[in-house]
C-alpha cells in the first residue's frame, strides 16, 4: 500500500516543480542585432535592385537611339538600291543627270533632331571617330546636318599623319558653307570640289563659334571636338587620341555621303 503511495506522488512532485520553474527571458540584444542584419541586407538587394534598373534603363535609351540611326541608314540605303537598280539600263547615259540618286555610301551619324545640343566653344573642328571610311576610292559628293541655329561650316578629310606617331592630320577642306536655317540640311559638293577618301580615313567639319548642333551621348557616337582657330590642308594637325569614349560618347548629327560601288 505505502508503495504505491509512493509511485503516485513522485510524478506528481515532479510536474510541482516543473511549474514552478521560471520562462526564460528574451535576449533582446540578440533579437535587435538579427534585425539589424535583415535590414542591411534589405538595403543591399534594394541597391542591387536600383543598380540594375539604372543599367537596364541606359540599355534601353542606348538601344532606342540606335534603332533610329539603324532605320535611317537602311531606308537610304535601301532607297539607293532601289534607284541603281531602276537606272541600271540607262546609267550610262544618264549618270550626269541622275548621279545623285546613285549614293549608295552614307559614313557618319544620320542628321536627324536629337535629345541635347552641342554648342560649339568658338571655332571646331568635330570628328568623327567611331566611322571611319571602310574601303579605299569612295567619292564623298556632299553632306547632311541636323542644325539648331544658323552657322558657317567646312567639310574636312583627316587621315593619321605619315611622318609623325600618333598624330592627326587635315588633308582635304571644302569651300565655307553659310548655312541659314536650322533643321536638317543637306549640301552638295561642286564636281571639282568633291573628296576621294582612301580606306581608314576620318571625316569631320569645322564650324563657326556659337554653332548648335542636335546630338545623343549613349554611347553609339565616338565624335571628339577640336577648338582651332583656322584650319590648312596638309598644315593643320592635333594629337590622336590615346582613348575614344564608350558609355557616354557623342553622335553629333553630321554624315557624308558618295559613292563607292565603283571599286
Amino acid at each position: 500500500m505505502m508503495k504505491s503511495f509512493l509511485l503516485f506522488l513522485l510524478p506528481l512532485s515532479l510536474l510541482l516543480f516543473n511549474a514552478c520553474i521560471s520562462p526564460k527571458p528574451i535576449d533582446n540584444l540578440a533579437v535587435q542585432q538579427q534585425i539589424l542584419k535583415n535590414e542591411q541586407k534589405m538595403a543591399e538587394i534594394e541597391k542591387q535592385i536600383t543598380n540594375q534598373k539604372q543599367e537596364m534603363d541606359y540599355e534601353k535609351n542606348r538601344a532606342a537611339v540606335l534603332e533610329r540611326e539603324n532605320d535611317d541608314l537602311q531606308n537610304n540605303l535601301n532607297q539607293a538600291r532601289n534607284n541603281i537598280k531602276e537606272t541600271f539600263v540607262t546609267l550610262m547615259g544618264t549618270f550626269e543627270k541622275r548621279e545623285e540618286e546613285l549614293f549608295d555610301c552614307y559614313i557618319g551619324n544620320a542628321p536627324l533632331n536629337r535629345s541635347k545640343i552641342y554648342c560649339s566653344p568658338g571655332p571646331t573642328l568635330l570628328v568623327d571617330f567611331g566611322n571611319p571610311v571602310l574601303v579605299d576610292n569612295v567619292v564623298l559628293c556632299g553632306a547632311e546636318i541636323y542644325c539648331q541655329s544658323p552657322l558657317t561650316i567646312q567639310f574636312c578629310l583627316i587621315r593619321a599623319a605619315r611622318n609623325q606617331a600618333k598624330t592627326m592630320v587635315v588633308e582635304s577642306i571644302s569651300n565655307e558653307y553659310r548655312v541659314n536655317a536650322s533643321g536638317k540640311q543637306k549640301i552638295v559638293f561642286p564636281r571639282k570640289q568633291r573628296f576621294f577618301a582612301a580606306k581608314g580615313s576620318y571625316l569631320g567639319i569645322y564650324v563657326s563659334s556659337a554653332a548648335e548642333l542636335a546630338y545623343d551621348d549613349k554611347g553609339t557616337g565616338q565624335v571628339l571636338d577640336f577648338q582651332l582657330k583656322k584650319i590648312v590642308p596638309y598644315e593643320t594637325t592635333f594629337s590622336e587620341p590615346n582613348s575614344l569614349p564608350e558609355r557616354n560618347g557623342k553622335a553629333i548629327s553630321f554624315r557624308f555621303f558618295g559613292i563607292s560601288y565603283m571599286n
